[in-house]
Protein backbone atom coordinates (compact mmCIF):
# COMPACT_ATOMS: atom_id res chain seq x y z
CA UNK A 1 0.00 0.00 0.00
CA UNK A 2 3.02 2.24 1.18
CA UNK A 3 4.56 1.95 -2.43
CA UNK A 4 1.39 2.27 -4.33
CA UNK A 5 0.57 5.29 -2.70
CA UNK A 6 4.19 6.77 -2.27
CA UNK A 7 5.66 5.74 -5.69
CA UNK A 8 8.62 8.18 -5.22
CA UNK A 9 9.21 6.68 -1.88
CA UNK A 10 12.13 4.45 -1.43
CA UNK A 11 11.29 0.87 -0.04
CA UNK A 12 14.01 1.48 2.84
CA UNK A 13 11.76 4.84 3.68
CA UNK A 14 8.31 2.90 3.63
CA UNK A 15 10.09 0.26 6.04
CA UNK A 16 11.22 2.55 8.15
CA UNK A 17 7.71 3.88 8.80
CA UNK A 18 6.37 0.29 9.43
CA UNK A 19 9.29 -0.59 11.61
CA UNK A 20 8.35 2.37 13.75
CA UNK A 21 5.49 1.45 14.16
CA UNK A 22 5.69 -2.14 15.18
CA UNK A 23 8.85 -1.50 17.77
CA UNK A 24 6.74 1.22 19.35
CA UNK A 25 3.31 -0.46 19.22
CA UNK A 26 4.25 -3.55 20.48
CA UNK A 27 7.76 -4.04 21.44
CA UNK A 28 9.52 -1.16 23.17
CA UNK A 29 6.81 -1.33 25.92
CA UNK A 30 7.49 -4.40 26.91
CA UNK A 31 11.30 -4.19 26.72
CA UNK A 32 11.32 -1.20 28.97
CA UNK A 33 8.58 -1.70 31.63
CA UNK A 34 8.66 -5.83 31.69
CA UNK A 35 7.14 -5.98 34.95
CA UNK A 36 4.22 -4.13 33.93
CA UNK A 37 3.24 -7.70 31.52
CA UNK A 38 4.52 -10.25 34.43
CA UNK A 39 8.12 -10.24 32.75
CA UNK A 40 10.25 -11.43 35.70
CA UNK A 41 10.55 -9.64 38.73
CA UNK A 42 8.63 -6.84 39.96
CA UNK A 43 10.86 -5.22 42.10
CA UNK A 44 13.46 -3.48 39.98
CA UNK A 45 16.61 -1.46 40.67
CA UNK A 46 16.90 2.23 38.98
CA UNK A 47 19.82 0.80 37.35
CA UNK A 48 18.22 -2.09 35.85
CA UNK A 49 15.22 0.12 34.21
CA UNK A 50 18.13 2.11 32.71
CA UNK A 51 19.95 -0.52 31.32
CA UNK A 52 16.37 -1.55 29.88
CA UNK A 53 15.75 2.30 28.66
CA UNK A 54 19.56 1.92 26.67
CA UNK A 55 18.14 -1.46 25.06
CA UNK A 56 15.29 0.49 23.68
CA UNK A 57 17.28 2.87 22.24
CA UNK A 58 19.58 0.12 20.11
CA UNK A 59 16.33 -1.78 19.14
CA UNK A 60 15.06 1.79 18.01
CA UNK A 61 18.03 2.28 15.54
CA UNK A 62 17.18 -1.15 14.51
CA UNK A 63 14.12 -0.99 13.78
CA UNK A 64 14.62 2.69 12.29
CA UNK A 65 17.22 1.05 9.98
CA UNK A 66 19.46 4.15 11.49
CA UNK A 67 22.70 4.34 12.90
CA UNK A 68 23.82 6.49 16.17
CA UNK A 69 25.95 9.44 15.43
CA UNK A 70 29.97 8.69 15.68
CA UNK A 71 30.40 11.04 19.17
CA UNK A 72 26.83 9.28 20.41
CA UNK A 73 28.25 7.15 23.38
CA UNK A 74 26.31 4.02 21.76
CA UNK A 75 27.83 4.37 18.36
CA UNK A 76 29.90 1.58 19.54
CA UNK A 77 27.54 -0.92 18.67
CA UNK A 78 26.96 0.73 15.20
CA UNK A 79 28.55 -2.32 13.23
CA UNK A 80 25.93 -5.09 15.28
CA UNK A 81 23.36 -2.93 13.98
CA UNK A 82 24.62 -2.81 10.77
CA UNK A 83 24.92 -6.70 10.78
CA UNK A 84 20.83 -6.81 11.94
CA UNK A 85 20.03 -4.84 8.78
CA UNK A 86 19.36 -7.75 6.32
CA UNK A 87 17.18 -9.95 8.53
CA UNK A 88 15.44 -6.96 10.24
CA UNK A 89 14.47 -5.88 6.54
CA UNK A 90 13.74 -9.65 5.81
CA UNK A 91 11.30 -9.11 8.83
CA UNK A 92 9.99 -6.46 7.80
CA UNK A 93 8.82 -8.34 4.37
CA UNK A 94 7.29 -11.12 6.03
CA UNK A 95 5.73 -9.34 8.74
CA UNK A 96 3.60 -7.62 5.14
CA UNK A 97 3.12 -10.30 3.40
CA UNK A 98 -0.12 -12.00 4.44
CA UNK A 99 -2.61 -14.19 3.11
CA UNK A 100 -6.09 -13.04 1.59
CA UNK A 101 -8.36 -12.93 4.21
CA UNK A 102 -10.73 -15.19 2.91
CA UNK A 103 -8.16 -18.08 2.61
CA UNK A 104 -6.47 -17.29 6.37
CA UNK A 105 -10.09 -17.11 7.80
CA UNK A 106 -10.75 -20.23 5.26
CA UNK A 107 -14.27 -18.34 4.49
CA UNK A 108 -15.59 -19.24 1.23
CA UNK A 109 -18.79 -19.48 -0.86
CA UNK A 110 -19.43 -22.76 0.22
CA UNK A 111 -18.73 -21.71 3.82
CA UNK A 112 -23.01 -21.28 4.70
CA UNK A 113 -23.28 -24.85 3.76
CA UNK A 114 -20.84 -26.21 6.21
CA UNK A 115 -21.56 -23.84 9.22
CA UNK A 116 -24.49 -24.21 11.90
CA UNK A 117 -24.90 -21.19 13.37
CA UNK A 118 -23.32 -17.47 11.85
CA UNK A 119 -20.83 -15.34 13.73
CA UNK A 120 -22.31 -12.81 15.60
CA UNK A 121 -20.68 -9.07 16.65
CA UNK A 122 -21.32 -6.96 19.22
CA UNK A 123 -21.55 -3.36 17.51
CA UNK A 124 -22.82 -0.14 18.49
CA UNK A 125 -25.34 2.47 16.56
CA UNK A 126 -22.73 4.80 15.90
CA UNK A 127 -20.23 2.37 14.49
CA UNK A 128 -22.73 1.29 12.04
CA UNK A 129 -23.67 4.85 11.03
CA UNK A 130 -19.92 5.86 10.53
CA UNK A 131 -19.29 2.42 8.90
CA UNK A 132 -22.42 3.44 6.50
CA UNK A 133 -21.16 6.37 6.10
CA UNK A 134 -17.73 5.56 5.28
CA UNK A 135 -18.84 2.98 2.64
CA UNK A 136 -21.49 5.94 1.05
CA UNK A 137 -18.63 8.53 0.66
CA UNK A 138 -16.16 6.08 -1.21
CA UNK A 139 -18.73 4.12 -2.91
CA UNK A 140 -17.35 5.63 -6.80
CA UNK A 141 -13.84 4.00 -5.22
CA UNK A 142 -14.94 0.70 -4.44
CA UNK A 143 -17.81 -0.30 -6.44
CA UNK A 144 -17.11 -1.15 -10.38
CA UNK A 145 -19.11 1.55 -12.46
CA UNK A 146 -20.47 -1.03 -15.14
CA UNK A 147 -21.64 -3.81 -12.30
CA UNK A 148 -25.03 -3.05 -11.61
CA UNK A 149 -25.10 -6.68 -9.43
CA UNK A 150 -22.21 -6.07 -7.12
CA UNK A 151 -23.25 -7.09 -3.51
CA UNK A 152 -22.08 -3.86 -1.75
CA UNK A 153 -23.77 -1.31 -5.00
CA UNK A 154 -27.33 -3.95 -3.85
CA UNK A 155 -26.45 -3.18 -0.10
CA UNK A 156 -25.84 1.16 -0.17
CA UNK A 157 -29.28 0.90 -2.37
CA UNK A 158 -30.99 -0.88 0.14
CA UNK A 159 -29.99 0.98 3.09
CA UNK A 160 -30.70 4.43 1.69
CA UNK A 161 -29.39 7.81 3.13
CA UNK A 162 -27.18 7.84 6.39
CA UNK A 163 -29.41 7.94 9.35
CA UNK A 164 -28.06 10.55 12.13
CA UNK A 165 -26.49 9.23 15.23
CA UNK A 166 -28.31 11.24 18.26
CA UNK A 167 -26.14 11.10 21.06
CA UNK A 168 -28.40 9.19 23.36
CA UNK A 169 -28.80 6.40 20.50
CA UNK A 170 -25.28 5.16 20.92
CA UNK A 171 -26.78 1.28 22.21
CA UNK A 172 -24.73 -1.92 21.73
CA UNK A 173 -26.38 -4.30 19.56
CA UNK A 174 -26.01 -7.78 18.04
CA UNK A 175 -25.65 -8.47 14.41
CA UNK A 176 -25.54 -12.05 13.18
CA UNK A 177 -23.11 -12.24 9.93
CA UNK A 178 -25.34 -13.93 7.39
CA UNK A 179 -24.79 -13.99 3.63
CA UNK A 180 -27.68 -12.47 2.01
CA UNK A 181 -26.27 -13.51 -1.45
CA UNK A 182 -26.21 -16.90 -0.60
CA UNK A 183 -27.13 -18.76 -3.50
CA UNK A 184 -28.58 -22.51 -1.97
CA UNK A 185 -29.42 -25.01 -4.39
CA UNK A 186 -31.95 -27.58 -3.23
CA UNK A 187 -29.81 -30.27 -1.99
CA UNK A 188 -28.30 -27.54 0.40
CA UNK A 189 -31.76 -26.40 1.65
CA UNK A 190 -31.38 -29.17 4.73
CA UNK A 191 -33.87 -29.80 7.74
CA UNK A 192 -30.95 -27.99 9.39
CA UNK A 193 -30.65 -25.60 7.75
CA UNK A 194 -34.31 -24.70 7.74
CA UNK A 195 -34.66 -25.25 11.49
CA UNK A 196 -31.42 -22.57 12.14
CA UNK A 197 -32.97 -20.07 9.80
CA UNK A 198 -36.40 -20.58 11.24
CA UNK A 199 -34.49 -20.24 14.71
CA UNK A 200 -33.36 -16.85 14.13
CA UNK A 201 -36.24 -15.53 12.18
CA UNK A 202 -38.07 -16.15 15.68
CA UNK A 203 -35.74 -14.51 17.35
CA UNK A 204 -35.83 -11.43 15.48
CA UNK A 205 -39.51 -11.20 15.17
CA UNK A 206 -39.59 -11.85 19.35
CA UNK A 207 -37.00 -8.54 19.46
CA UNK A 208 -40.33 -6.65 18.05
CA UNK A 209 -43.06 -7.20 19.99
CA UNK A 210 -44.60 -6.21 22.77
CA UNK A 211 -43.52 -8.08 26.68
CA UNK A 212 -47.17 -8.76 26.81
CA UNK A 213 -47.49 -10.88 23.88
CA UNK A 214 -44.01 -12.53 24.56
CA UNK A 215 -45.75 -13.76 28.47
CA UNK A 216 -47.57 -16.76 25.78
CA UNK A 217 -45.94 -20.32 26.06
CA UNK A 218 -47.77 -21.20 23.09
CA UNK A 219 -46.19 -19.90 19.65
CA UNK A 220 -49.11 -20.40 18.14
CA UNK A 221 -50.79 -18.21 20.44
CA UNK A 222 -48.22 -15.59 20.05
CA UNK A 223 -48.18 -15.60 16.32
CA UNK A 224 -51.93 -14.61 16.23
CA UNK A 225 -51.57 -12.02 18.87
CA UNK A 226 -48.62 -10.23 16.84
CA UNK A 227 -51.03 -10.85 14.02
CA UNK A 228 -53.09 -7.95 15.33
CA UNK A 229 -50.59 -5.27 14.82
CA UNK A 230 -50.59 -3.04 11.35
CA UNK A 231 -46.76 -3.79 10.99
CA UNK A 232 -47.00 -5.50 7.17
CA UNK A 233 -43.00 -6.55 7.94
CA UNK A 234 -44.44 -8.50 11.21
CA UNK A 235 -47.18 -10.42 8.92
CA UNK A 236 -44.41 -11.48 6.79
CA UNK A 237 -41.98 -12.74 9.15
CA UNK A 238 -44.92 -14.72 10.62
CA UNK A 239 -45.99 -16.31 7.21
CA UNK A 240 -42.79 -17.35 6.37
CA UNK A 241 -42.06 -18.80 9.78
CA UNK A 242 -45.07 -20.72 9.31
CA UNK A 243 -44.33 -22.28 5.87
CA UNK A 244 -40.81 -22.92 7.61
CA UNK A 245 -42.40 -25.11 10.43
CA UNK A 246 -44.63 -26.96 8.05
CA UNK A 247 -41.99 -28.07 6.30
CA UNK A 248 -39.83 -28.99 9.37
CA UNK A 249 -43.24 -31.03 10.67
CA UNK A 250 -43.25 -33.03 7.32
CA UNK A 251 -39.45 -34.00 7.97
CA UNK A 252 -40.28 -34.58 11.72
CA UNK A 253 -37.79 -31.63 13.34
CA UNK A 254 -40.72 -30.07 14.76
CA UNK A 255 -44.13 -30.88 15.79
CA UNK A 256 -47.61 -29.37 15.65
CA UNK A 257 -49.17 -31.53 18.63
CA UNK A 258 -47.42 -29.68 21.43
CA UNK A 259 -47.69 -26.31 20.33
CA UNK A 260 -43.92 -26.36 18.85
CA UNK A 261 -42.94 -26.12 22.24
CA UNK A 262 -39.48 -28.45 22.15
CA UNK A 263 -38.76 -25.63 19.06
CA UNK A 264 -40.04 -22.81 21.35
CA UNK A 265 -37.24 -24.22 24.05
CA UNK A 266 -34.58 -23.93 21.27
CA UNK A 267 -35.81 -20.29 21.03
CA UNK A 268 -34.92 -19.37 24.39
CA UNK A 269 -31.94 -21.32 24.78
CA UNK A 270 -30.93 -19.49 21.46
CA UNK A 271 -31.85 -16.27 23.31
CA UNK A 272 -30.26 -16.85 26.78
CA UNK A 273 -26.83 -18.23 24.94
CA UNK A 274 -26.56 -14.92 22.81
CA UNK A 275 -27.14 -13.18 26.17
CA UNK A 276 -24.04 -14.65 27.55
CA UNK A 277 -22.41 -14.33 24.21
CA UNK A 278 -22.92 -10.54 25.07
CA UNK A 279 -21.79 -10.54 28.40
CA UNK A 280 -18.38 -12.11 27.02
CA UNK A 281 -17.98 -9.54 24.42
CA UNK A 282 -18.87 -6.84 27.25
CA UNK A 283 -16.10 -8.38 29.22
CA UNK A 284 -13.67 -8.27 26.46
CA UNK A 285 -14.58 -4.54 25.29
CA UNK A 286 -13.75 -3.98 29.67
CA UNK A 287 -10.96 -5.74 29.21
CA UNK A 288 -9.33 -4.60 26.04
CA UNK A 289 -10.21 -0.94 27.14
CA UNK A 290 -7.84 -1.84 30.09
CA UNK A 291 -5.18 -3.01 28.81
CA UNK A 292 -5.29 0.47 26.11
CA UNK A 293 -4.52 2.57 29.19
CA UNK A 294 -1.94 0.78 30.45
CA UNK A 295 -0.75 1.45 27.19
CA UNK A 296 -1.49 4.82 27.26
CA UNK A 297 0.14 5.15 30.35
CA UNK A 298 3.72 3.25 29.44
CA UNK A 299 3.78 5.24 26.22
CA UNK A 300 3.46 8.38 28.62
CA UNK A 301 6.09 6.86 30.83
CA UNK A 302 8.18 5.96 27.75
CA UNK A 303 8.50 9.20 26.27
CA UNK A 304 9.20 11.10 29.45
CA UNK A 305 12.29 8.15 29.70
CA UNK A 306 13.70 8.97 26.99
CA UNK A 307 13.06 12.95 26.89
Amino acid sequence: IGSSKFKDTKEEEILRILGYFVYYRFINLVIVTPDEYDLGSRDLSLNIRKNLVVVSKVLQKVFNLSRFKKNADLAVVNSWIDSTKSKITQYFKDLVNVPEAEEFLQVNRYNDLAIKTSPVILVSYHELVYTHKLFKKHATSVIPKDDAKDPLKLILHDLGDVPLAHEGDDKEVQLELINRFADLTADAITPENVYAQTVEMVVQLFRKLQVEILKKDNLLTIFDDALKTSDKTIKDTIDKIKKNLESLEKSKKVSKADNYSAFLKDVALEVANRAERREAQLREIARLQATLKTLQKHGKYLDDQIN
